[in-house]
């Protein structure tokens, strides 16, 4: 994320969702809107989860349509990564990404606290109902 001059802000996950809060929903990266904004039917024939990604990816392979996973070249699998628990949500990117190069990441849940919490569901309520909708809430940190 970049200053009104352009230059890169070192933020932490409560200031990021604090400056997600404060944008016009459609005018927001499309990294961080809503995923039910690029709904564009009432109904669809299926509905994934991330949580079952490896039993998505048999499904569509099934329908003859070849996934790739991308993560590892583009360097967004933390799978190998050891992980720690702990208060992070007010770490600066900076020094979370001092601990990525260490190879120790923090645990996702140790990225919210309360407020975090609260701001997610605030900006992302229908997301979040949408996804209880087709898979309940047993895979939901909160």
């Amino acid at each position: 994320m970049n200053d009104s001059k352009g230059n890169r802000l070192s933020i932490n996950f409560h200031e990021f969702l604090l400056i997600i809060k404060s944008q016009i929903r459609v005018d927001r990266n499309i990294h961080w809107r809503n995923q039910s904004d690029f709904l564009h039917y009432q109904k669809y024939d299926e509905y994934f989860s991330l949580e079952s990604f490896s039993k998505v990816i048999d499904i569509l392979d099934d329908r003859e349509f070849k996934v790739h996973d991308t993560r590892g070249a583009l360097k967004h699998d933390l799978s190998d990564f050891k992980r720690v628990n702990g208060d992070f949500s007010k770490t600066k990117e900076v020094d979370l990404k001092k601990m990525k190069n260490a190879g120790v990441v923090p645990s996702y849940k140790s990225m919210f606290e309360e407020t975090e919490i609260e701001l997610i569901k605030d900006i992302y309520s229908d997301d979040i109902n949408l996804y209880k909708s087709h898979f309940g809430d047993k895979d939901l940190l909160f």
